[in-house]
């Protein structure tokens, strides 16, 4: 709703250094040892007009809804971080509610909102685990019927 919206863009606003330390230690599954570093340089990106116009937009008839989801055809598979805490229980519920029968959606435990800094090569293994099964199984439509691979 519009409450939990404004609540959600509200985390990035930033406006001091604490809450962008807050904000980069819900980014990952464990405190990064830089964590200083990339909040002061997030809390700077955050802070051009041009980021920021961009946050300012978000309105909840921009955001997906269940059709965006549920008509997708071609193969899909949602790589989530478990302790992900950008994200809210809410969002995952989405994705989980109104992906396609077909789709997978892989919840990693130990690995946060940025996947490609906490746990690279179990990002690599699931992109590339993908990869092999679109490869080698036949694609499924919505409708549940197989299709042969091309």
């Amino acid at each position: 709703d519009d409450h939990e919206l404004s609540e959600f863009l509200e985390r990035f606003a930033l406006r001091t250094h604490g809450e962008a330390l807050r904000f980069v230690d819900d980014l990952f599954h464990q405190p990064h040892r830089f964590r200083h570093a990339l909040a002061w340089g997030t809390r700077q990106q955050f802070r051009r007009s041009r980021v920021r116009a961009v946050v300012r937009s978000f309105r909840r008839d921009s955001m997906l809804v269940p059709s965006d989801l549920s008509g997708l055809a071609m193969p899909v598979e949602v790589l989530w971080g478990g302790a992900d805490r950008v994200l809210t229980p809410a969002h995952l519920r989405f994705w989980r509610t109104h992906l396609p029968r077909h789709a997978r959606l892989a919840v990693h435990d130990r690995v946060g909102h940025v996947p490609h800094m906490d746990s690279l090569p179990q990002l690599v293994a699931g992109i590339e685990g993908f990869v092999q099964r679109v490869a080698t199984e036949p694609a499924v439509r919505p409708d549940s019927r197989a299709v042969p691979a091309a």
